[in-house]
């Protein structure tokens, strides 16, 4: 499962020239995916943040009087719903085809974000495991090296 920011990490990563057009293709509909569900999440969490308003204001909201603090409460609760939709691990068949692609361009998009960004990899790799996979450059399937992680803070 990976969150939007973790697209936008690969995709800084992956250079064109080096994948096929299926996997180019693969990019391009997920680019597509997570372009609609930001604009969607934007929609869909008016509702929440007007929940969280109200129950925050409680019995302030009497008269029309009261818009003037609902809306000043709207305005710091929709942001954090926004940020907690989209930072919410969700699971797309789209990133795990791209990470799981036993050809050469699956082993290039897995090098490179081994190589690029180790504290996404680390994560990605352990999600790897637990379901099944064997590719060598999963973390967990170094038997009887010791590989010391290359970054130093684990921003996931």
């Amino acid at each position: 499962m990976c969150i939007r920011d973790s697209y936008y990490d690969l995709i800084n990563v992956i250079q064109d020239e080096r994948i096929s057009r299926k996997m180019t293709f693969k990019f391009k509909n997920l680019a597509e995916v997570n372009t609609w569900g930001a604009i969607n999440m934007a929609i869909f969490m008016v509702p929440p943040a007007l929940a969280l308003t109200y129950l925050f204001m409680g019995k302030a909201q009497r008269s029309h009087n009261g818009y003037k603090y609902q809306w000043t409460l709207f305005s710091v609760f929709y942001p954090i719903s926004c940020w907690f939709g989209y930072t919410f691990p969700m699971p797309r068949r789209l990133y795990t085809e791209i990470l799981t692609d036993p050809t050469d361009d699956g082993t290039y998009v897995r090098q490179k974000l081994r190589q690029s960004t180790p504290g996404l990899w680390r994560r990605i790799s352990r999600q790897l495991f637990f379901k099944g996979y064997d590719f060598p450059e999963i973390h967990e399937l170094t038997k009887g090296k010791t590989e010391f992680p290359t970054d130093f803070i684990n921003r996931y």
